[in-house]
């Protein structure tokens, strides 16, 4: 019930399209900006940041420059920037329809780079979830920004990508993270993968299990250390020896 962002398999197949449909028929100001979501899978905060696109030399892939979010140094996650770039002349890539309304976008652009925005994360998030009950009023169940984000990691999972492109292309740090998103199904076998090619600003680290907990710990180490050495400096150097008072 509700909007579960992880809980897609109650939702039509064809959600994502049919709402970039709707937005598409109504003239909505988010269009493109669902566009991007459908094509990218990326998180609406990144959109909040404003997401580049542009078309190659050859015109043959339309090509996303994301700035991540979701970033912590100390426990090494996320990737700052991510560069996806999307094949627009594949007849068997389904996602090609949805890259329409960006085409037209650079094509009155003379085909520079356009820059996709949304004013507010959580007012974008609430754009997807009104159209998805506009759309089906008796559902229980309605699609939110991350229910784009869990179903592009089902289409590269179903398309058989390795765990580095994936992780490159959601913008994770290691590849443990995509355990959490979308789920490959079975007979997927011969589906064409929605991304062409993924670079990122850092190196994708294969899954370590451990990872969290050896950084928790090591946290938690260094705080007791700093706590004790915060302790001895609280204390006098010379204290005062107790004085013992003899009864009369």
């Amino acid at each position: 019930m509700g909007n579960n962002k992880r809980d897609i398999s109650k939702l039509d197949k064809e959600y994502r399209q049919k709402i970039l449909e709707y937005a598409i028929s109504k003239k909505m100001k988010c269009t493109n900006a669902i566009a991007v979501l459908y094509a990218t899978g990326c998180r609406p905060d990144e959109l909040a940041k404003g997401v580049r696109v542009s078309i190659s030399e050859n015109l043959k892939e339309i090509e996303f420059t994301i700035i991540g979010s979701k970033l912590n140094a100390d426990q090494r996650r996320g990737i700052k920037l991510r560069k996806i770039a999307i094949s627009i002349h594949d007849e068997n890539n389904k996602i090609k329809g949805c890259l329409l309304p960006l085409l037209n976008e650079l094509q009155k652009n003379d085909f520079e780079k356009i820059k996709i925005e949304v004013a507010s994360a959580n007012s974008f998030s609430g754009y997807i979830s009104k159209i998805s009950k506009r759309i089906y009023p008796r559902r229980k169940t309605h699609a939110s920004a991350y229910s784009f984000r869990h179903s592009f990691a089902t289409d590269l999972k179903n398309s058989g990508a390795d765990q580095v492109l994936i992780a490159s292309s959601m913008g994770h740090a290691s590849t443990r993270s995509q355990q959490a998103y979308g789920r490959k199904k079975r007979g997927s076998s011969g589906v064409v993968s929605p991304v062409k090619n993924a670079v990122t600003s850092s190196e994708v680290r294969h899954q370590d299990r451990l990872l969290r907990f050896k950084i928790k710990n090591k946290n938690i180490k260094l705080k007791s250390k700093s706590e004790v050495i915060e302790s001895l400096k609280s204390k006098p150097s010379n204290p005062t020896p107790p004085t013992r008072k003899f009864k009369m």
